[in-house]
Protein backbone atom coordinates (compact mmCIF):
# COMPACT_ATOMS: atom_id res chain seq x y z
CA UNK A 1 0.00 0.00 0.00
CA UNK A 2 1.12 3.56 -0.63
CA UNK A 3 2.30 5.59 2.32
CA UNK A 4 0.14 8.69 2.84
CA UNK A 5 1.92 11.77 4.16
CA UNK A 6 -0.34 13.83 6.38
CA UNK A 7 -0.54 17.58 5.95
CA UNK A 8 0.67 19.69 8.89
CA UNK A 9 -2.99 20.47 9.73
CA UNK A 10 -3.86 16.75 9.78
CA UNK A 11 -0.92 15.97 12.07
CA UNK A 12 -1.93 18.77 14.43
CA UNK A 13 -5.55 17.55 14.43
CA UNK A 14 -4.68 13.86 14.92
CA UNK A 15 -1.74 14.49 17.25
CA UNK A 16 -0.05 11.38 15.87
CA UNK A 17 1.79 10.31 12.77
CA UNK A 18 4.84 8.50 11.49
CA UNK A 19 8.31 9.84 10.81
CA UNK A 20 7.40 11.29 7.39
CA UNK A 21 4.39 13.11 8.86
CA UNK A 22 6.54 14.72 11.55
CA UNK A 23 9.21 15.64 9.01
CA UNK A 24 6.59 17.26 6.73
CA UNK A 25 5.22 19.27 9.68
CA UNK A 26 8.70 20.40 10.73
CA UNK A 27 9.69 21.42 7.21
CA UNK A 28 6.48 23.40 6.63
CA UNK A 29 6.91 25.27 9.92
CA UNK A 30 10.63 25.90 9.33
CA UNK A 31 9.92 27.22 5.83
CA UNK A 32 7.43 29.70 7.27
CA UNK A 33 10.23 31.07 9.50
CA UNK A 34 13.15 30.77 7.06
CA UNK A 35 11.92 30.71 3.45
CA UNK A 36 15.49 30.92 2.09
CA UNK A 37 16.67 27.77 3.87
CA UNK A 38 17.35 24.61 1.88
CA UNK A 39 14.90 22.19 3.50
CA UNK A 40 14.88 18.50 2.65
CA UNK A 41 12.95 15.49 3.80
CA UNK A 42 15.56 12.72 3.83
CA UNK A 43 14.72 9.02 3.82
CA UNK A 44 17.26 6.38 4.68
CA UNK A 45 18.22 3.47 6.84
CA UNK A 46 18.55 3.95 10.58
CA UNK A 47 19.28 1.45 13.32
CA UNK A 48 15.60 0.50 13.48
CA UNK A 49 15.01 0.27 9.72
CA UNK A 50 13.74 2.77 7.15
CA UNK A 51 13.27 6.24 8.62
CA UNK A 52 12.74 9.88 7.59
CA UNK A 53 14.28 13.04 9.02
CA UNK A 54 14.87 16.69 8.14
CA UNK A 55 17.96 18.36 6.72
CA UNK A 56 18.35 22.13 6.82
CA UNK A 57 21.09 23.99 4.99
CA UNK A 58 21.89 27.67 4.89
CA UNK A 59 24.72 27.51 2.35
CA UNK A 60 27.43 27.44 5.01
CA UNK A 61 26.32 24.66 7.35
CA UNK A 62 23.98 21.71 7.32
CA UNK A 63 21.89 20.73 10.32
CA UNK A 64 19.79 17.62 10.71
CA UNK A 65 16.72 17.15 12.87
CA UNK A 66 14.67 14.10 13.73
CA UNK A 67 11.32 15.42 14.92
CA UNK A 68 9.70 12.01 15.46
CA UNK A 69 8.46 11.92 19.09
CA UNK A 70 10.39 9.50 21.24
CA UNK A 71 12.86 8.81 18.45
CA UNK A 72 14.68 11.92 17.56
CA UNK A 73 16.64 14.87 18.65
CA UNK A 74 15.92 18.56 18.22
CA UNK A 75 18.57 19.88 15.83
CA UNK A 76 22.11 18.58 15.59
CA UNK A 77 25.11 18.70 13.30
CA UNK A 78 25.36 15.71 10.97
CA UNK A 79 27.76 13.71 13.19
CA UNK A 80 24.78 12.76 15.39
CA UNK A 81 23.37 10.91 12.39
CA UNK A 82 26.56 9.01 11.58
CA UNK A 83 24.78 5.68 12.09
CA UNK A 84 22.24 6.50 9.40
CA UNK A 85 22.52 5.93 5.67
CA UNK A 86 20.55 8.49 3.63
CA UNK A 87 19.09 7.04 0.41
CA UNK A 88 16.95 9.73 -1.19
CA UNK A 89 15.38 13.08 -0.40
CA UNK A 90 12.75 15.61 -1.38
CA UNK A 91 13.16 19.41 -1.42
CA UNK A 92 10.36 21.71 -0.26
CA UNK A 93 9.46 24.93 -2.08
CA UNK A 94 6.89 26.30 0.35
CA UNK A 95 3.94 24.50 -1.20
CA UNK A 96 5.13 21.17 -2.61
CA UNK A 97 7.80 18.55 -2.21
CA UNK A 98 9.98 17.91 -5.26
CA UNK A 99 10.23 14.63 -7.04
CA UNK A 100 12.42 12.13 -5.19
CA UNK A 101 16.12 12.55 -5.91
CA UNK A 102 19.11 10.41 -4.96
CA UNK A 103 20.76 11.64 -1.80
CA UNK A 104 24.46 12.25 -2.00
CA UNK A 105 25.91 11.31 1.35
CA UNK A 106 27.76 14.11 3.09
CA UNK A 107 30.70 13.69 5.43
CA UNK A 108 29.18 12.97 8.82
CA UNK A 109 32.59 13.20 10.51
Amino acid sequence: ADDYWKTPAELERDREGDCEDHAVWTIARAFALCPDADLRLVVGDAMTGRHAWVEVGDGAETWWADPTPGYGTPVERPWWFSGRMPLYAYRYDGAHFSEQFAYERKDTG
